[in-house]
């Protein structure tokens, strides 16, 4: 009976001992897991934005500036390392891991959602030179359409087949000078292979024709082209890029805001067992 209340004290210690080591263990797998969930994060809000950037109807208006978002592996993998090294997390390095990749991410998602939105406007007016792409788009659809319309004429004085059957029958690629006009070779001194295999996407894959205002298809043979490609392409920003770039806005100040509030609450709990905090 003598022996009951050490007995009990010592079962005690043991209890709480082991209960500190199960809060240790997992405080040694918070490193992994917070490279995990800042990956996955971090890296669906960059595929977001990366992935408007790659869209074959937008591609053409976007500069590799955005690759600057490379700066967010990086910063994960730096935190991860300095968490490995030292076996315990701190609050300088997880808000270091947080705040500068939330800080890149909001400016890039920023200057896309604004870069989305002039977009927008100035593609759905009709002035061909309301920036120096639209401007340059147009005068190369100009020239693939003198092309194609000196191509039907020619062939009409050639074979006696009326221009309309001929309009119906070819495309532009079909005429002898296209590869020339667009590589630019032989008495081509001006390359069209950007303009003119962007423009033929488009009238491809979004059933657009012309450029600033509404023409004849050039390249395709699809039927139902409803609008100039111009327009098209400024409904693709206002539906697809714009909402992109607002989801990535969102979820940056929400994930800013909530870091200062957790790094306060996670204080007490994280001195408690024996972390700097």
């Amino acid at each position: 009976a003598k022996m009951a209340a050490p007995l009990t004290r010592s079962s005690g210690v043991l209890i709480e001992d082991k209960r500190l080591d199960g809060h240790l263990d997992a405080f040694r797998l918070l490193p992994l897991s917070f490279t995990a969930i800042t990956s996955i994060l971090f890296g669906a809000c960059m595929w977001l934005l990366l992935r408007v950037t790659a869209d074959p109807a937008l591609f053409y208006f976007h500069t590799h500036w955005y690759w600057g978002m490379t700066l967010i592996p990086a910063a994960i993998t730096g935190v991860h390392v300095v968490h490995t090294r030292q076996g315990k997390p701190t609050k300088y390095t997880l808000a270091f891991g947080i705040t500068l990749p939330s800080v890149i991410l909001l400016f890039y998602g920023n200057l896309q959602y604004m870069s989305a939105f002039e977009k927008t406007t100035k593609l759905s007016v009709s002035d061909c030179g309301a920036f120096i792409e639209k401007r340059d788009l147009q005068r190369s659809w100009e020239a693939a359409h003198r092309l194609y319309m000196s191509c039907i004429n020619e062939t009409h004085v050639a074979t006696g087949h009326p221009r309309d059957v001929l309009l119906q029958r070819f495309r532009l690629p079909d005429c002898d000078e296209y590869e020339g006009a667009l590589h630019g070779v032989g008495y081509h001194k001006e390359t069209h292979f950007w303009e003119w295999t962007y423009l033929q996407r488009l009238e491809e894959e979004e059933l657009c024709a012309g450029w600033c205002h509404q023409g004849r298809q050039l390249w395709s043979h699809k039927k139902g082209a409803r609008d100039a490609c111009s327009k098209a392409v400024a409904r693709l920003y206002a539906s697809y890029a714009s909402p992109r770039a607002s989801q990535v806005l969102t979820m940056m100040l929400v994930i800013l805001a909530s870091t200062g509030v957790m790094t306060i609450m996670l204080g007490p709990v994280m001195r408690k067992y024996g972390m700097e905090w």
